[in-house]
């Protein structure tokens, strides 16, 4: 996790200096979403660094095996949340006193760039660095977030180019979600322990 921790700053930074460097790149979006929509497990410690500069960490477990998509993040250190999310259904529940809260997934929730359904032809694509091996783009306006900019970053297979894993997502320049990929797993349904997508 200090190594998550340590990227998560290093990517902050990043952002800050590159953010002056745009170009715009449409044929970007079907590499990116094929990509996207192609996840159908991943398992993964994180950190969330959030505008007021709080760090959060916990693990976020992804399924799209099924009917639905199922999503569930526990945190380790910042909040005491266990989330769940099913469809468009959102649960909260409090660790501390054990109480559930349901809500119906904003349109905004940048979640929805797991959902498997991923339309980018019609969104604005922009590169912010495009090296050997990370690749860094903005969605300016996203319509499929409800209209926030959404920053992506990528890291690539540095022979092929082709993308390897989602390092981070900056939702509307605040918001910071970085992957530990040293713990990630893609794809590997055994990774996904029994019950785990049900809330106790």
């Amino acid at each position: 996790m200090l190594c998550c921790l340590r990227r998560l700053s290093l990517l902050a930074l990043s952002v800050v200096s590159l953010t002056a460097h745009i170009y715009a790149a449409p044929s970007i979006s079907a590499k990116v979403q094929t990509f996207l929509n192609g996840i159908k497990v991943l398992v993964s410690e994180f950190c969330q660094l959030m505008p007021n500069g709080a760090v959060y960490t916990g693990k976020f477990w992804l399924s799209r095996g099924g009917p639905q998509q199922r999503v569930r993040i526990t945190y380790f250190t910042g909040l005491e949340q266990d989330i769940f999310i099913k469809a468009t259904t959102l649960t909260v529940i409090d660790l501390k006193n054990k109480k559930k809260h349901a809500y119906t997934l904003p349109q905004n929730s940048i979640y929805k760039i797991l959902s498997g359904k991923l339309d980018l032809t019609k969104e604005k694509v922009e590169i912010i660095e495009n090296t050997g091996e990370i690749l860094r783009i903005k969605l300016r306006g996203a319509k499929v977030f409800g209209g926030v900019d959404v920053i992506l970053i990528f890291s690539k297979y540095s022979k092929t180019g082709n993308i390897k894993f989602l390092e981070a997502w900056i939702l509307d320049d605040q918001t910071l979600f970085s992957f530990d990929t040293t713990t990630m797993t893609v794809n590997d349904f055994t990774k996904l322990p029994p019950k785990i997508f049900e809330p106790s």
